[in-house]
């Protein structure tokens, strides 16, 4: 699997562990668990965001000024829950 669909792979996995923590939020330890898959799955995307960036920078340009402020506000929101949950 190349990179562009590895990156859509954990780009809409952030949702799916989002929405399967939600679910699970009467326990706690799996709550914090999916949100904690979550976040990985979102450095993952980044990461993948980040090469594509660097390979072929002409073609992926157009696309990341929209992408990349979202990635950061996930990154942040999902950084937040587990911080209030923790009280970091």
């Amino acid at each position: 699997m190349g990179s562009k669909g590895v990156g859509r792979r954990s780009s809409r996995s952030i949702g799916g562990n989002i929405a399967e923590a939600w679910q699970k939020r009467r326990y706690p330890a799996h709550f914090v668990s999916k949100l904690s898959d979550a976040d990985g799955e979102q450095a993952e995307t980044q990461h993948w965001l980040d090469t594509a960036r660097i390979i072929s920078p002409e073609e992926s340009n157009s696309g990341m000024d929209y992408i990349f402020p979202k990635m950061r506000f996930s990154d942040h929101l999902i950084f937040s829950i587990i911080g209030f949950i923790f009280e970091i």
